[in-house]
């Protein structure tokens, strides 16, 4: 983790393989002390994705949540923004 971006885990920019033209984005959020608990051995998750909805260059985003039994909440733990759909960014 970068102690100045502390929530910034992973980012990258990158030329599509099929356009060399275009550059590909990928930003990831994460709290590192939630990372943790991706370790659990009885975890509830909850993985979702969304597409249109960001503005210019992201298309897509894609969110891990993990399931707190304690206040029966899910908390979010990942958080990753995508300027394209394809095999690249996955």
């Amino acid at each position: 983790m970068n102690s100045e971006k502390p929530f910034l885990l992973y980012h990258a920019a990158f030329l599509d393989n099929k356009n060399p033209c275009k550059m590909m984005c990928l930003i990831t959020f994460a709290n590192d002390t939630l990372l943790i608990l991706l370790s659990l051995k009885r975890l509830g998750l909850f993985m979702d994705a969304s597409f249109d909805c960001y503005l210019a260059p992201f298309y897509h985003y894609l969110i891990l949540m993990i399931f707190g039994m304690q206040k029966s909440l899910y908390v979010l733990v990942i958080c990753t923004f995508m300027s394209h759909k394809n095999d690249e960014m996955y």
